[in-house]
């Protein structure tokens, strides 16, 4: 675990350098993406029954809805449209939230 922690070091100092951000800034970019992750991992399975599921919805998605309608899966399109949208405003709501509170925190 201390190893993670030292590379982690390594890689956040690199990026300090390559980029001209300070460290804090990127330990908050970190951490909201981990929310992100962990509520996406977590949540997945509310939404959507497999990875299949969730294709489909991409599929409905940019599929227009008048195509949908002449083929009679109208709600079916709009249901899964739902929860696509409903799914990934759960990801990245928190997971700006987080960078937001931390980066005020760490970085004032």
């Amino acid at each position: 675990m201390l190893l993670w922690f030292a590379i982690l070091d390594v890689v956040a100092a690199a990026i300090t350098l390559a980029c001209g951000q300070s460290l804090p800034f990127l330990w908050c970019v970190l951490a909201a993406l981990l929310i992100g992750e962990g509520i996406a991992f977590g949540t997945f399975h509310l939404f959507f029954e497999d990875r299949h599921a969730y294709w489909e919805a991409w599929k409905y998605k940019f599929k227009p809805d008048l195509c949908s309608l002449f083929n009679g899966e109208y709600w079916e399109d709009r249901w899964a449209e739902f929860k696509l949208g409903l799914y990934h405003t759960l990801i990245l709501l928190p997971a700006i939230i987080v960078f937001y509170v931390l980066h005020e925190k760490l970085c004032s």
